[in-house]
């Protein structure tokens, strides 16, 4: 079977799938602080820099911005949330957004199709509270991939697919935290990573021999 596989990283990668379909593993995700390294791992891409997007500000519910929507909780009462010119990211046009207390305390990106993949460069990420993302309910905390400021890239890749994103705040009980958002990279298609599968086709692998004991 390895001899087979060995040779092509797209059918070793469909055989560890079909394993790991049948192990009934958790969904495994990949990180990245390194935006070629992200582009790289995805077969295809889309990006949304908002340079189409609507100045102004964003208001409760549903909001159109291009490549996908933008969910805000409740109105931005301190009216920080939404497109800007001349961004903190690079100067250029981005999305700025302020998680409160008071308001917006629920943020999300909806995609209008699954993806499987979500990169983005953030300014201010750590600067009153900790911005975190929820993805495929796995939150990231940006304290662990960036230093004090909160300013890079920061990419995951899922193997299972997932529609949106959440941000949210290690403290919510704090003053709350704003932050920036310019070049968001969407994968849409992945290249398959046999490391992704590894782990899960491992513990396939010691279940079945110990069942046949």
């Amino acid at each position: 079977m390895f001899a087979f596989f060995e040779n092509s990283k797209s059918l070793c990668c469909v055989g560890f799938a079909v394993l790991a379909l049948s192990a009934n593993w958790a969904t495994a995700q990949q990180t990245f602080t390194n935006r070629a390294e992200y582009i790289g791992t995805a077969d295809s891409v889309v990006v949304e820099d908002f340079e189409s997007s609507p100045l102004g500000l964003l208001s409760a519910g549903t909001n159109d911005i291009g490549s996908f929507n933008v969910f805000l909780g409740a109105a931005d009462t301190d009216e920080t949330t939404g497109i800007v010119d001349f961004g903190l990211v690079d100067s250029s046009r981005e999305f700025q957004a302020d998680l409160d207390n008071d308001h917006n305390q629920e943020l999300r990106f909806d995609f209008d199709q699954p993806v499987f993949g979500f990169g983005a460069d953030f300014g201010a990420t750590l600067t009153s509270d900790l911005l975190t993302l929820e993805i495929n309910n796995t939150t990231y905390n940006l304290d662990d991939f960036f230093t004090r400021g909160g300013t890079g890239f920061f990419g995951v890749i899922s193997e299972q697919s997932f529609s949106s994103v959440t941000f949210g705040r290690e403290n919510p009980t704090s003053s709350g935290e704003f932050f920036s958002i310019d070049n968001v990279v969407l994968a849409t298609i992945p290249e398959p990573s046999c490391g992704l599968f590894a782990a899960a086709f491992v513990s396939f692998a010691i279940v079945k021999r110990k069942r046949r004991r």
